[in-house]
């Protein structure tokens, strides 16, 4: 019986391809990401024509696509992507749930060092489309 249930999320790109690392190979890193410039985004526009980027920052990450799911604009400070405050109204616009996201989960999840049974492999941001 497998000990990793996978989900997948979103749209599929070739940054996301990754598999979790087995057992005997180095672990990935956690966050924040020491050594990795930051990336400044000033819209939503802005920020999804540097998708592939930013999935391959999220996919090097232990637990990245947990993250994601948890606290994305967490997530985005601890891999140096700086949204500007329109960037973060736009996000909002197109997705307003994220509004309400607790810090707590996030922060116990950056944190755990127990493995976890669910892995989400984000293959897109977020919707491109208009609402």
């Amino acid at each position: 019986m497998p000990r990793h249930k996978t989900v997948q999320a979103s749209r599929e790109t070739p940054a996301t391809k990754k598999t979790i690392p087995q057992a005997g190979i180095a672990p990935l890193p956690t966050v924040p990401v020491a050594g990795v410039s930051s990336l400044k985004v000033d819209s939503f526009e802005e920020l999804m024509s540097h998708e592939s980027e930013i999935l391959e920052r999220i996919s090097r990450l232990r637990n990245g696509g947990n993250l994601f799911i948890t606290h994305p604009f967490m997530l985005f400070e601890d891999i140096g992507v700086e949204l500007s405050e329109r960037a973060r109204e736009e996000i909002l616009d197109h997705e307003p749930h994220l509004s309400a996201l607790s810090p707590t989960p996030y922060n116990a999840l950056k944190e755990s060092q127990e493995e976890q049974h669910i892995h989400f492999h984000i293959k897109g941001l977020f919707r491109k489309e208009q609402r």
